[in-house]
């Protein structure tokens, strides 16, 4: 933990069990952080941050042996989604509850990749999204009494290795009855291999809008567009794929998407729109995030270089 107006280090999380981090993330608390190990145990732990040094306030081992990341859920700092000792598994639980919410295998789909999860336009309700080895992302409307409906649609043969969700608005039925959300879907991919596919494609960042009718049970979404990284008509030797993508959390109308081809690209929510090229990394983008008290502060880190940047995005914040 650094403070920033002293440039100084003030705490560290360190793990119990040993293994390499895997990932931080701050949650709904803003005293809370999460963290993620590649210990044998696959340990998650809650870390609450007292001004000085973190306590441990609680800590689940998932068994996990794959690199997809826990996800506490946006707007509900109680619901936190795991991945599981079955690589194809999720457990979303409860720090209310002294047994997981609800624990989802997902079949002929392959590893699970990635997660997000957060609460919905409209009813409030809570989605998860799966980004799955095979391309596809699932999402999951449930609520505290287990799953109720599910979406699935195959986006690519590449991994989805980063989703993220905020809610929509919703401008018609009543607001209990319909969930709302945007969801950011981040793929794999070398240049040589998209080149071969068809224009519509390559874009290896997908952004859509996702709703479903809980009275009716059924889903409906539609893909708002689907953006680039780097050019891939073999006169480039970067790299397409995408490591992780956030939205803003202020108001979700901006996201950040960090890429293999050592950049992080902003865009507008609505239609995509590109807005800047942030460059300065020497190896891929593996971890970014927004500062949740101001509109215009990114932190990112790379795989491959040893800093973490701070990006000042925007000059009236």
């Amino acid at each position: 933990m650094w403070d920033l107006s002293r440039q100084t280090n003030v705490a560290k999380i360190a793990g119990e069990r040993g293994g390499p981090g895997l990932t931080v993330r701050r949650i709904d608390d803003s005293n809370q952080i999460m963290f993620q190990t590649r210990d044998d145990e696959g340990t998650v732990s809650i870390h609450s941050f007292d001004g000085s040094d973190f306590t441990v306030v609680r800590k689940y081992e998932t068994y996990s042996r794959s690199f997809c990341q826990a996800a506490p859920c946006v707007g509900d700092s109680h619901l936190l989604a795991l991945p599981s000792r079955q690589d194809s598994s999720v457990t979303v639980v409860d720090d209310r509850a002294s047994n997981p919410v609800v624990t989802i295998p997902i079949q002929n789909h392959g590893m699970l990749t990635s997660l997000a999860m957060s609460t919905s336009g409209g009813s409030k309700r809570p989605i998860l999204a799966c980004g799955m080895e095979n391309g596809s992302v699932i999402l999951h409307d449930f609520s505290v009494v287990g799953s109720s409906s599910k979406l699935d649609h195959n986006f690519s043969k590449d991994p989805i290795l980063a989703v993220d969700l905020a809610p929509s608005e919703v401008v018609s039925k009543t607001d209990s009855d319909v969930s709302t959300v945007v969801a950011i879907v981040g793929m794999a991919g070398d240049a040589a291999e998209v080149s071969e596919l068809v224009e519509s494609e390559q874009g290896r960042v997908a952004l859509l809008k996702a709703t479903h009718v809980r009275s009716a049970s059924s889903w409906n979404f539609r893909i708002r567009a689907r953006l680039s990284t780097c050019r891939v008509d073999g006169r480039s030797y970067g790299k397409p794929g995408i490591s992780i993508c956030r939205f803003r959390p202020q108001d979700g109308r901006v996201f950040a998407v960090g890429g293999w081809d050592h950049r992080v690209r902003l865009f507008e929510r609505s239609k995509g729109k590109a807005m800047a090229i942030l460059r300065g990394h020497s190896g891929s983008v593996g971890a970014l995030d927004w500062d949740p008290t101001s509109s215009g502060l990114l932190a990112s880190a790379g795989n491959e270089d040893t800093h973490i940047y701070l990006w000042k995005c925007f000059g009236k914040d």
